[in-house]
């Protein structure tokens, strides 16, 4: 599978999952079934009673939803690359889910990132795809804050 493919198989477990805290749920879980169920209603049927058990998982896991996140967007993204590898032509569909759940959350961008990143002796880096991320390397007394 090509890995732009891999990616946007990810990038839909992750906006699938990451959706449960927020309002956008129903039309992300709307949009997977119409996606996965294909038309058929006791696919539908199947896929929207996985999507509760996901939601009911990641609402449910306290202290450990870090973990269950981090399991339950493997497992759809998981079920997006067989998808695709089933169905190569549903890309455009998938692709076309995440520009619209990302139009309705608010998000800025939708897509995979590609980084290649190289670092030796005491080289420290942070690297990041999408969101917003502060790093702060070294002791106090290198620091301009310290």
């Amino acid at each position: 599978m090509e890995a732009e493919l891999l990616a946007l198989a990810g990038t839909a477990g992750s906006a699938l999952v990451g959706a449960v805290a927020k309002d956008a749920w129903e039309v992300t879980k709307a949009g997977f079934v119409r996606l996965l169920g294909r038309g058929d209603r006791g696919r539908e049927a199947v896929v929207e009673q996985q999507l509760d058990r996901t939601y009911s998982a990641v609402e449910g896991a306290g202290a450990e939803v870090d973990r269950v996140r981090g399991q339950q967007e493997a497992l759809w993204a998981g079920r997006m690359e067989e998808l695709l590898i089933e169905r190569p032509a549903a890309a455009g569909e998938l692709r076309a889910l995440m520009e619209q759940l990302a139009a309705t959350s608010g998000a800025r961008s939708v897509g995979h990132v590609v980084q290649h990143a190289t670092a030796s002796g005491n080289a420290q880096q942070a690297n990041l795809g999408h969101g917003h991320q502060v790093n702060t390397f070294g002791t106090s007394r290198g620091r301009a804050d310290g």
